[in-house]
């Protein structure tokens, strides 16, 4: 972090760092997702290292196919004009991704979307109960259709929502649909909480330009979003995390973060089980970190007494559990036991 420098000050580490050191800091950066973040600074810092230039280019590359990808799936899905949403994809910052996550707010515009996919050469890859993942073996990426957002068949956003919160950027010349700033925030936020279960510093640094760059009315509108799809548990305990860190990393704190914290309203239980969680990561303070159970059980439990979508399809879940169990308890076992990235 003191290498690549604070959110959006440029306050990277001056100075010359031995290329062995960069080396050696290159795949905890790969598993923070976060490659093409450090190696250009690595570069900048160490720029007669022919390694490091080398990871540079191949992570560089990747973003090219990234871009390259959405321009063209976009010129089916301007075509097909279903209505979706590209989330989860883009960053405010240099970023190579391994796949492109696509929400359909019906299952028709999925069906099509994914069939005209199919027909100009993409692979299917696998489906899930609310999804549909292709292949494209031109850019070695993965596509994710989604219905729901979900984990498993246990929905933690619900999408109605989201509706209202959808616009437009250019990519290469195509426009596609992404979701606004404050409700993208919701989604990494919500994402890396509910169904990850881990905070990378890619989730540290969109979360901290994220929230520097909003103005207080989309800070206004990013909290009672995270209130109205009730979320409000993860928001404290992660926007707490990120603080934490930005203090032990360069010994302040961010204005922007500390601004929107003070807008989360958590009842003192909640309170309560964040500083469980945040004490832990503070003692060990390294990422990727997989988030204390304790909080990740209230966080679930909170949200599904009073979130009636999740409530709803958590029966789904219950049915899974009872009606396919050696297959359920080894997704959660392998979810559980895996590496932090």
């Amino acid at each position: 972090m003191r290498i690549i420098g604070m959110p959006e000050a440029n306050t990277g580490t001056s100075g010359k760092i031995d290329e062995n050191t960069l080396l050696r800091l290159a795949p905890s950066a790969i598993k923070n997702k976060t490659p093409l973040l450090f190696l250009e600074r690595a570069v900048a810092m160490c720029p007669d290292s022919e390694p490091l230039k080398e990871q540079y280019r191949t992570f560089l590359e990747k973003s090219r196919l990234c871009f390259d990808l959405t321009r063209r799936i976009s010129k089916t899905l301007n075509q097909i004009k279903p209505h979706y949403v590209i989330f989860k994809t883009f960053k405010p910052f240099p970023f190579a991704t391994v796949d492109i996550d696509i929400l359909f707010f019906n299952r028709r515009d999925l069906i099509r979307t994914s069939q005209a996919l199919q027909n100009q050469g993409f692979k299917l890859a696998g489906y899930g109960p609310f999804s549909i993942t292709l292949y494209s073996p031109e850019h070695d990426m993965n596509l994710d259709l989604q219905l729901e957002v979900s984990v498993s068949r246990l929905i933690y956003i619900d999408k109605s929502v989201l509706q209202r919160h959808v616009t437009k950027i250019d990519v290469g010349g195509c426009q596609v649909s992404v979701l606004d700033p404050p409700a993208e925030l919701v989604m990494i936020i919500a994402h890396s909480f509910y169904k990850e279960q881990m905070l990378t510093l890619a989730e540290y640094y969109t979360i901290a330009i994220q929230t520097s760059r909003m103005t207080k009315d989309q800070r206004r509108t990013f909290v009672d979003l995270a209130a109205k799809l009730n979320i409000t548990t993860c928001l404290t305990l992660v926007f707490n995390l990120i603080n934490a860190l930005t203090v032990m990393a360069f010994n302040e704190k961010l204005p922007s973060l500390v601004d929107t914290a003070q807008l989360i309203q958590t009842s003192e239980i909640e309170e309560k089980a964040m500083q469980i969680g945040i004490k832990r990561f503070v003692k060990g303070a390294e990422l990727p970190y997989k988030y204390h159970p304790i909080p990740i059980a209230l966080a679930f439990a909170v949200k599904s007494a009073r979130d009636t979508l999740m409530r709803s399809s958590l029966s789904q879940q219950m049915f899974e559990m009872v009606t396919n169990t050696s297959n359920f308890v080894e997704d959660i076992w392998l979810h559980i036991k895996r590496d932090a990235y």
